[in-house]
């Protein structure tokens, strides 16, 4: 047992500290984890790590140990800094969704931020402390008590953790989500947080083969009375609090939005939220007919998309952020319930096949106007939108508003310059959904815009895009959960509507989770389901005003928000 730890004393003494440092540092941010389970536990996970380097540096991949036990704890040094918090499910589930884009731009922004000094401070404290107490054990001369007093210590740490990489193989058995959150291993070090991580969301894919079967099994029909076509439009990071649709004195980033509103054309509905701040975890609500009411799986229900299939709509999806029989990790994790490709027959009669630098380019691929009303149709276009980072989102040439434009309470002016990427970002959707929504201005039609969800542009902190903090704040629901919600009708829809118009109007100022979109768009389809729910469609007279509207899985967004 002293060999690896004689050997590779550094190691142990480096890994521990910094086991020890990290959910020290997530206390400052909110984060629960404890001190006990790390500061002890953790012992055992250095010493594996130290044999792991020894068995390795007979075959001469020392080095490659190193990178093993190092890297994990390095990566999340850099996610408390950005993201306000350890390895947990969603910010793993954010690191496998990363695709090759994202990814370059995240560590272009890491290395020209301060997380980077950070983390390199942090390092040096911890790496100087490991040096100077190896050096001291190595002067030194232990007796046979201590060094019995440690191998006890470490032993007993052994057996405590026997039980947390038991539950961690529990995990990667598992079939359900469920059944992974009733074996949540100790989270002792970043390995451990990472994995269960990992297996969560592992798990989660395989539950694609629950849906797909519940998805064949339930039907619909057509009723004969639903609109012709019907078009549902997925932003990306858009901030309700960043557009003058919400804000009336805020710059004019939506002048296209603005004028249809101005027209009688656009309802903007006020008070929605998402269920959550992740794109995939709001797209399983969102596309599901299954919601928090429900007492049974998610996956012994279905989706909409494939409920309109099965009406007799067409179905077209383009997206600009995951495609279909792609090599991308961010492909197959963040749109699992459209790439897999059971569900996604089953869904769709038509997608795109490619990204695309712009979301502008993505409406070229879009069908034409008279193909789109041969057949009942819905389409459904997913843009890339505001998504961090912002100056990526718009072709240079459409910057319209610059750093002198801004007035920011934070970051100085590198914040006011955050802000304007983030306004022409906003610009430029603007200019992109106005496009397309006047495509179909002379038809019978109605259209849907929606954000996945909110973002945080410094606002009320310096801090922009998302986070995951542990206790979720009111200003943090505010700004990364509210979602502008709007509907456009044509003339001709509205003519031939004049009563479901009405109710659109009269529903702006209504409580909405925007997951319960799916039961209005069933109504407008016309489409006889035993899976709509009346109480969950906002435009229905029979909407339930009074339910809760829960977030991040277990939170009263209501409830929170009224809080002192």
């Amino acid at each position: 047992m002293q060999l690896p730890l004689k050997k590779h004393t550094w190691l142990f003494f480096f890994s521990y500290l910094l086991s020890v440092l990290l959910p020290l540092l997530g206390s400052c941010y909110g984060v629960q984890t404890g001190l006990f389970l790390p500061c002890f536990l953790s012992l055992f996970s250095c010493y594996l790590f130290c044999v792991l380097v020894t068995l390795l540096g007979h075959i001469r991949l020392a080095w490659l140990g190193y990178i093993v036990v190092l890297l994990p704890l390095v990566v999340e040094l850099f996610t408390l800094f950005i993201y306000h918090s350890l390895f947990c499910i969603n910010v793993v589930q954010l690191i496998l969704e990363t695709d090759a884009r994202e990814s370059s731009e995240f560590l272009l922004s890491v290395l020209t931020g301060s997380s980077l000094w950070l983390v390199l401070l942090s390092m040096a404290v911890v790496g100087g402390l490991s040096w100077l107490f190896t050096w001291m054990v190595r002067r030194l001369r232990f007796s046979y008590v201590v060094q019995a007093l440690v191998f006890v210590i470490i032993s007993w740490a052994g057996a405590r953790q026997m039980s947390t990489y038991k539950k961690l193989w529990m995990t990667y058995c598992a079939r359900t989500v469920s059944e992974c959150a009733d074996v949540v291993p100790h989270m002792t070090t970043p390995l451990v947080r990472f994995f269960y991580g990992v297996a969560f969301n592992h798990v989660a894919t395989k539950e694609m083969d629950v849906l797909e079967a519940s998805v064949r099994r339930l039907g619909a029909q057509s009723t004969g009375t639903g609109c012709p076509l019907i078009v549902l439009v997925i932003g990306e990071s858009f901030s309700k609090y960043h557009t003058p649709l919400y804000v009336a004195d805020y710059r004019p980033v939506s002048p296209n939005l603005t004028k249809l509103r101005d027209q009688g054309n656009l309802v903007v509905f006020t008070d929605a939220v998402a269920p959550f701040n992740v794109t995939s975890n709001v797209f399983k609500r969102l596309f599901s007919t299954w919601d928090d009411s429900c007492s049974d799986d998610w996956t012994q229900h279905t989706l909409f998309t494939a409920l309109f299939r099965k009406a007799g709509y067409e179905v077209c999806f383009f997206t600009n952020q995951f495609v279909y029989n792609s090599n991308d990790n961010y492909d197959g994790l963040g749109g699992t319930i459209f790439n897999q490709s059971g569900l996604s027959r089953l869904q769709f009669s038509r997608r795109n096949k490619q990204k695309h630098d712009y979301d502008m380019e993505l409406l070229d691929e879009l069908p034409s106007i008279d193909s789109l009303t041969q057949h009942p149709t819905l389409l459904i276009v997913h843009l890339i939108g505001q998504h961090a980072k912002y100056a990526e989102r718009y072709p240079a040439s459409e910057t319209h508003f610059r750093a002198s434009d801004v007035t920011a309470n934070f970051g100085g002016e590198s914040g006011r310059q955050t802000v304007a990427e983030y306004d022409n970002a906003t610009y430029y959707n603007d200019k992109v959904v106005g496009r397309l929504l006047n495509l179909f201005r002379s038809e019978d039609a109605i259209a849907f815009y929606l954000s996945d969800h909110g973002e945080e542009v410094l606002d009320w902190r310096d801090y922009f895009c998302r986070s995951n903090e542990e206790n979720l704040s009111r200003e943090v629901a505010r700004y990364q959960y509210e979602v502008p919600l709007l509907c456009c009708m044509t003339d001709t829809f509205q003519a031939r509507r004049p009563a479901l118009a009405d109710s659109i109007r009269a529903a702006a100022s209504r409580p909405i989770l925007s997951s319960d979109l799916s039961n209005v768009l069933l109504h407008l389809g016309g489409i006889s389901t035993d899976e709509y729910q009346a109480q969950h469609d906002f435009i229905s007279e029979k909407y339930d005003k009074q339910r809760k509207r829960i977030i991040r899985g277990d939170i009263d967004y209501d409830a929170l928000m009224k809080e002192q």
